[in-house]
């Protein structure tokens, strides 16, 4: 059983600095052996790690331990799709893991659309709405459209809008 101790190491080193012997692609390597040898404990911890603030990664770039969390669980999360986008959309009521799970909710394609789409009536942050329209054109489904439509109409933050339109050229494209 992988431990939340293990876990946290594990986000802190991809989430800290490359330093001088370290390569982008090398962490793509270490998070990827990382994820294929862990068991599925492992979802749980890093779902529990976006819910708080920890003290080993309060030294860290916040975007970055935020990238790493949503990548991991992403990746992670392909063993069981249904049962990580049922955990994913319930960290969605979490005010502190809500950026997280929208971002890693992306990555599961028309699964994670029906979560995704419910948030849009919801009241969110800019930061919030940005990453939930993005998160929408990463399901390559058209299907996401109305839902992308409607956030920006709603939101109309011109980051919101131009995420928007970013996404909706993504779905052209898919």
């Amino acid at each position: 059983m992988t431990g939340r101790d293990e876990v946290l190491a594990v986000v802190a080193d991809l989430s800290g600095p490359l330093g001088p012997f370290r390569t982008p692609e090398d962490m793509d390597d270490i998070r990827l052996m990382w994820v294929s040898e862990v068991d599925w404990s492992a979802f749980g911890h890093l779902a529990d790690i976006a819910c708080g603030s920890w003290p080993e990664l309060a030294r860290l770039d916040p975007d970055a331990v935020h990238y790493e969390l949503s990548r991991l669980l992403t990746e992670l999360g392909q063993r069981d799709v249904a049962g990580a986008v049922a955990r994913l959309a319930g960290l969605l009521e979490v005010p502190a893991a809500r950026t997280v799970a929208i971002a890693a909710l992306g990555g599961f394609g028309p699964a994670a659309l029906p979560a995704l789409a419910a948030l849009v009536d919801e009241p969110l942050t800019v930061s919030e709405a940005v990453w939930l329209a993005c998160a929408l054109g990463e399901t390559e489904d058209e299907r996401a459209r109305p839902a992308l439509l409607a956030l920006r109409d709603r939101v109309g933050a011109p980051e919101v809008v131009q995420e928007v339109a970013t996404a909706l050229v993504h779905l052209d494209h898919c």
